[in-house]
């Protein structure tokens, strides 16, 4: 049904057809998440969570029971456009990074970013990105650099895409960015079309952004940023050193070498900080009890083709 259900079928050509035991998958399209999750409680849906339906914060930190986490190679963070005012400034970008307080961001089950890389995905050391006292030093140091006083930088807009997962977070970061550094942060919220369209034009100083590997390796997220032609380099930026870490890591010889080369890059994201890591993705779910054999990959996969019963969901 156009704009409301998508239906998926059995493919009898499938090589491993025999061990499918779905004969349809039906996939509700709902505008809200609070919507789903009140489908969800009547029994109009089978699964709810993961990637494709976020389970709203309010329910998540009330739900108790038969709730599942899925650790899985995804990031959410904070984009600078490092091309435009202010944030072409390094020290900016540090400042607006190290005030963020990570372990109040992160919803239940979400792991509080240490690294840009997921944990799954990442070969260099984990770093202390919350800390108060070298954010208001890098602020000190970005208003001298820029030549402008505190008060130029009110009226700032962070961007995100609508629904309640990203609201709650932006709401939080404009406190947190107030409280820490004294700037009054604007909020726009966006459909998700709108907020796509301005991080692949880079019409935006500050955004909420998110990565899901495509395939479990760190060359599928670092090498977005070897490009200013890459859509996905939504921080638009470019270092030279940067892009020829990436070019050694596609040809090292051997996995030692790729691994260091890995960390390298690792560590020239950490120290330009064109964008900061809020937290990495460990997905929750909420599952009728008689659905049984779901589960994911580790780049969030959900592998449908184990379940046993036939499931709604949204």
């Amino acid at each position: 049904i156009a704009g409301q259900e998508i239906v998926l079928k059995k493919n009898p050509h499938y090589w491993n057809r025999k061990a499918v035991s779905l004969e349809k998958i039906h996939i509700s399209i709902l505008p809200h998440e609070m919507t789903a999750w009140q489908l969800f409680e009547r029994g109009e849906l089978d699964w709810l969570g993961g990637s494709i339906s976020p389970i709203p914060p309010d329910v998540l930190e009330n739900v108790h029971s038969d709730l599942h986490f899925h650790p899985i190679a995804a990031t959410t963070f904070c984009t600078f456009n490092t091309q435009n005012f202010p944030f072409q400034n390094s020290s900016l970008r540090k400042a607006f990074s190290y005030a963020i307080h990570r372990e109040e961001l992160a919803q239940r089950g979400q792991i509080p970013a240490q690294q840009c890389l997921p944990p799954s995905l990442a070969k260099g050391e984990k770093q202390q990105l919350t800390d108060i006292d070298r954010a208001r030093t890098a602020f000190a140091e970005a208003l001298q650099e820029l030549g402008i006083e505190a008060e130029d930088l009110d009226g700032i807009v962070l961007y995100f895409k609508g629904g309640q997962v990203d609201k709650r977070l932006a709401q939080m970061l404009q406190k947190q960015w107030k409280e820490v550094l004294g700037v009054t942060v604007t909020l726009q919220e966006l459909d998700f079309k709108s907020h796509m369209d301005r991080l692949h034009t880079r019409s935006y100083q500050l955004s909420i952004a998110s990565w899901i590997a495509q395939f479990h390796d760190p060359i599928n997220l670092l090498e977005r940023f070897s490009s200013l032609d890459n859509r996905k380099n939504f921080p638009s930026w470019d270092c030279l050193e940067y892009q020829e870490c990436v070019e050694s890591i596609k040809n090292a010889p051997d996995e030692k070498s790729r691994d260091e080369w890995i960390a390298r890059a690792e560590q020239l994201l950490a120290e330009a900080m064109p964008i900061a890591p809020l937290y990495h993705w460990s997905n929750p779910s909420l599952s009728n009890p008689h659905l049984e054999g779901l589960i994911t990959t580790p780049c969030g996969g959900i592998l449908f083709d184990r379940c046993k019963k036939i499931i709604n969901i949204p």
